[in-house]
């Protein structure tokens, strides 16, 4: 991915920021603690504090509220400090409740109480949130910017679908912000540590629904779509990866319902929440670019081009025996014409028609030679078509078409016509190999088109697998460091 270094200079700035800012908000802070408890009814009036342990803290404020006590804490040295409060009832001095808890002063200054809690965490959760936002803008900019080099470039693929995970990142910790101001008497810093370890397997808690309809929309269409083309493996591949969505949401979730650990220092513990953070962050990273792909896939498909082409290439997929064209191919073949015809009719510019195959093993002539036969008896002009009749798949289409085209007059303009859910694909191809590039799709059955989507989504990806592998990494690397991340705090904490 090309990712302009500009972006990676305020990536880096804003990353800096955000710890910068976090370790501030925490001095300002977190030098002062606030316990809350809830009182089993409201006769309590009157309160006792007992601190021991080698740290010294100070009450400078506690208050009975109805049901509600409050003390605030503030820190004298540093150490390990055990909390007794006992409220005690006005009208009737026998009976009284106790609340323990426990604290660490810092070397530094801080306080910080139970699963690491600390005063003001909903701050440090609300800066995490503004910084994976700003990585959403980033990302979604890039995904802006490519389109406007390249419709159907990649990069543009690929930034809209970190630009997708980042943005529910975003969404959990802003919840996550939301819910401790709220409920600020009833939450602690726990939010932070279940959001960073947990934060994918929720998300893949709120697509359940989704994956759901999408599995019964893709199962419906691979039906219809073995009932009228038959059965073979590359017809069923809505109905795998439909399945495979479904299994790895409910394997993830139930793996944080059967064995919900976090932040233990147990190391059978850390292996668990290891093995489910990558799953999950693996998982949902690739859920994220199959929705961008989509998305590329259908506005590819659907983008408007201008009349003022120079080339038109028909991308051959097959014919009969007899030499005639299989729907599909006609399809393609009659997109192009209709393109031809439209242009002409409306700017006076005629393009030249390249269509393009090879002759298959079970083919009697090659794919661009049945392709011109067909424009020649739909009324196209012989001198205006120049078949293309060597390639064995698109990227030699491509390819070997440019060979033609670069023969003739430069600068030149080139629109690919293909079948709808491919135009996005050979449009990368074409811009991979410097070509001034726009696509038109025939339509297709709607029962074919989910299926040939997925098919795509997997040439796409595996076409790329390099990059994928080291964003895979990276969510692996990510994924350790959270789940080791109660043992680091701890540390950091107690030594520094």
């Amino acid at each position: 991915m090309k990712t302009p270094k500009k972006s990676i200079r305020w990536l880096i700035i804003a990353f800096a920021l955000m710890i910068v800012i976090t370790m501030v908000v925490m001095f300002l802070t977190a030098d002062k603690y606030k316990v809350y408890f809830h009182l089993t009814d409201e006769s309590y009036t009157d309160m006792d504090i007992e601190l021991t342990g080698e740290g010294k803290v100070d009450v400078i404020e506690n208050e009975i509220n109805g049901a509600m006590c409050m003390v605030t804490l503030s820190h004298r040295s540093y150490g390990d400090v055990q909390v007794k409060i006992t409220c005690t009832s006005s009208n009737d001095p026998n009976k009284y409740f106790a609340y323990y808890t426990s604290l660490y002063a810092t070397k530094t200054g801080l306080i910080f109480g139970p699963d690491m809690n600390f005063n003001g965490y909903q701050i440090v959760t609300g800066i995490i949130a503004l910084f994976l936002g700003f990585i959403t803008v980033l990302m979604f900019r890039g995904f802006l910017l490519f389109g406007k080099a390249s419709y159907y470039s990649y990069d543009r693929l690929l930034c809209l679908g970190l630009s997708i995970y980042f943005f529910l990142l975003t969404l959990m910790y802003l919840v996550g912000t939301i819910a401790g101001v709220i409920y600020n008497t009833d939450l602690n810093a726990r939010v932070i540590w279940i959001i960073a370890i947990f934060v994918n397997s929720l998300i893949v808690l709120g697509m359940i629904p989704f994956i759901i309809i999408f599995g019964i929309c893709m199962t419906t269409s691979n039906i219809q779509l073995i009932r009228h083309e038959g059965f073979k493996f590359s017809n069923t591949l809505g109905i795998l990866i439909s399945a495979l969505m479904l299994i790895g949401s409910v394997v993830i979730i139930l793996s944080v319902m059967i064995d919900p650990v976090y932040l233990s220092p147990d190391p059978k513990d850390v292996m668990i929440m290891v093995f489910r953070s990558i799953t999950s962050s693996i998982f949902v990273y690739f859920i994220c670019i199959f929705i961008s792909s989509e998305f590329c896939l259908f506005a590819a498909a659907r983008h408007k081009i201008s009349y003022d082409q120079d080339y038109i290439i028909i991308l051959g997929c097959g014919i009969r025996k007899d030499g005639t064209l299989y729907p599909l191919l006609k399809g393609r073949a009659d997109r192009a014409a209709a393109f031809y015809k439209k242009q002409l009719e409306t700017t006076g510019k005629k393009a030249i028609i390249i269509p393009s195959g090879g002759k298959g093993t079970d083919e009697i002539m090659p794919e661009g030679e049945a392709i011109k036969n067909y424009l020649l008896s739909i009324g196209l002009p012989d001198d205006i078509i120049l078949p293309e009749t060597n390639s064995k798949n698109t990227y030699e289409n491509i390819s070997f078409s440019k060979k033609i085209m670069d023969a003739g007059k430069k600068p030149y303009k080139v629109v690919i016509s293909t079948t709808n859910y491919h135009v996005f694909r050979s449009g990368m191809l074409a811009t991979a190999q410097g070509l001034n590039v726009s696509g038109i799709g025939s339509k297709t059955k709607w029962y074919f088109w989910p299926n040939a989507q997925v098919r795509d989504f997997i040439g796409l990806v595996v076409g790329k697998w390099k990059v994928h592998l080291v964003f895979c990494v990276l969510m692996i690397l990510i994924s350790v460091n959270m789940a080791n991340m109660g043992n680091v705090f701890e540390y950091l904490i107690k030594n520094v």
